[in-house]
């Protein structure tokens, strides 16, 4: 079984053969990078004019299988900073990530699959597009350059490899079903919960089936405990500043906390929030 530096030396190898492949199929696009994740590689590029969809995924894993099936040697390259620039030229996402690299005084490194792909990349991949495993195209996305909003929206495709057909179809069949039970989809299938923009990202407003889970829940937690000799006591959401002055509370988690109430001369404060 291939352990888990070599199957992400694998994955970040495929990404290279995917950016090589879309790069035949469309000349036009910029690529910007590409890494090896905990379930596959994801590749982003900069599409230009081009219009590319999920329904364009057959056609570049067929490119992918010929790149593979070629076992063309994937060799890496020290140059220099003038030299990688100019590989690259016209490319912006190079030239910022050049620019990282001259910061740090270091040499470039490339990587290149064949006679007709390199890509600046500080590896490792296998020797041989021959070594990659199977693959399987998963989606495609929109990427802010770097994470950032405020940067250009890039296209992004994910992928998955592994060393076996039977790894990758498990899985597929794994992810395919935990689709199936996705809180979101059960959320409207069952009537457990909805959102609402006006109340805020993220926040949920319970229906009455799922009010009745919790309630089932809350009754076992508190049964069980019982059983086992607990007991229980509740304290007041807010005291006296002083209290959490003395403890520490307000040093540590005064951003964690409500304003302070003042009633009567004596100042209040919430616990947390």
């Amino acid at each position: 079984m291939m352990n888990k530096q070599d199957l992400e030396k694998m994955r970040h190898s495929c990404e290279h053969v995917l950016t090589q492949a879309m790069l035949r199929l469309y000349p036009g696009i910029k690529m910007a990078m590409g890494p090896a994740t905990e379930e596959g590689f994801y590749f982003d590029f900069d599409p230009g004019s081009v219009k590319i969809s999920e329904a364009d995924f057959p056609k570049i894993e067929a490119k992918m299988a010929k790149i593979i099936k070629a076992d063309l040697p994937i060799k890496r390259e020290v140059v220099t900073v003038k030299k990688a620039r100019s590989l690259f030229k016209g490319n912006p996402y190079k030239q910022e990530w050049l620019d990282e690299i001259e910061k740090r005084s270091e040499k470039p490194t490339l990587y290149r699959t064949g006679q007709d792909f390199v890509d600046l990349c500080a590896g490792p991949h296998v020797f041989s597009t021959g070594k990659i495993g199977a693959f399987k195209l998963l989606s495609l996305a929109g990427a802010y350059w770097h994470g950032d909003e405020k940067n250009k929206m890039l296209t992004r495709i994910y992928g998955t490899c592994f060393t076996t057909k039977k790894d990758l179809n498990e899985f597929l069949w794994q992810q395919e079903e935990a689709k199936k039970r996705d809180h979101r989809k059960l959320g409207q299938e069952l009537d457990l919960f909805s959102q609402n923009d006006e109340l805020g990202p993220g926040l949920i407003l319970w229906h009455p089936n799922l009010s009745l889970v919790r309630e089932e829940i809350e009754l076992w937690w508190r049964m069980e405990h019982r059983k086992r000799g607990y007991q229980y006591v509740y304290t007041p959401h807010i005291g006296r500043k002083v209290l959490w002055d003395r403890s520490g509370h307000t040093g540590f988690y005064k951003d964690l906390m409500y304003p302070p109430l003042t009633d009567e001369g004596e100042t209040f404060t919430f616990l947390s929030r």
